[in-house]
């Protein structure tokens, strides 16, 4: 549909992609610094249950709904390399077309924030109230000292009683479009894409449709896997799951990652 690919599509901008993409490297890597910071100084490091290494991992779900969403290890394949899977396994099997889930990678997910009296902010021009708005990826956040303002929303804190990370009191974080594709298909404004080609390769030559075959789980990647399941991020997952299940009358459910999107699959 070609309203609907052009609808997806971000407004182009006046910024240099060269200086947007470096000021991206520097925001991401102030994030990442910040989280390990914290996490190295209570000797947790959230990591992964199983190694990421760029690798693509697939899975699939064809129990009913009310029983456990784990995919069987014979249902699983994995691809180190990110080599394309063999005809017998391609989601698409003659007129009909199983549905996949798309779980990105780290920073993978555009972000969404809510800030409600936030406190302790670095700068005076710091927003302490704000509804929800797109955070991550946005040219704005990383100009000299803006940045300082969105390292201190985004920053995470460790509770050693659950051991677990959160936000910044008053600042709220959620994946944008969570069962869309809007939050992984590009994550700038200025078009620099994600899983965009992919998903209209699919939609052109598989036969898939967006919001019928084809759905994103984006997720918070600040975030480890054990603070995920706290904040309740995998009911969601198996509430998408079982809705996909029953929307395409009981056909198989893959689920498709990317990078850390692996683990969070697994």
């Amino acid at each position: 549909d070609q309203t609907l690919r052009t609808h997806r599509k971000p407004p182009a901008t006046t910024m240099s992609r060269v200086v947007y993409l470096a000021a991206v490297a520097v925001a991401a890597a102030a994030v990442v610094a910040a989280v390990a910071v914290a996490a190295l100084a209570h000797d947790v490091i959230p990591t992964p249950d199983a190694p990421v290494g760029g690798s693509l991992f697939v899975g699939s779900v064809s129990r009913p709904r009310g029983d456990s969403h784990t995919a069987a290890p014979q249902e699983q394949y994995h691809h180190p390399q990110g080599d394309t899977p063999s005809g017998s396994s391609r989601k698409s099997r003659g007129t009909v077309v199983e549905p996949i889930v798309i779980f990105p990678g780290l920073s993978g997910s555009a972000l969404e924030a809510k800030f409600d009296h936030v406190k302790d902010v670095p700068h005076i021009f710091c927003e302490k109230n704000k509804d929800w708005h797109k955070i991550w990826v946005v040219a704005e956040e990383f100009l000299p000292f803006v940045i300082d303002c969105f390292v201190h929303k985004m920053f995470l804190h460790f509770d050693e009683k659950t051991k677990t990370f959160f936000s910044t009191e008053g600042v709220s974080v959620r994946p944008q479009d969570f069962g869309g594709v809007i939050g992984i298909e590009y994550l700038a404004t200025q078009g620099q894409g994600y899983f965009n080609t992919m998903i209209d390769y699919l939609v052109e030559h598989g036969g898939f449709e967006v919001g019928k075959t084809i759905f994103g789980a984006p997720f918070d990647w600040r975030f480890d896997t054990k603070s995920m399941n706290s904040s309740g991020y995998f009911a969601q997952v198996q509430e998408l799951i079982e809705q996909v299940y029953e929307q395409n009358n009981g056909l198989r459910v893959n689920l498709l990652g990317h990078s850390m999107g692996g683990p969070v699959v697994q």
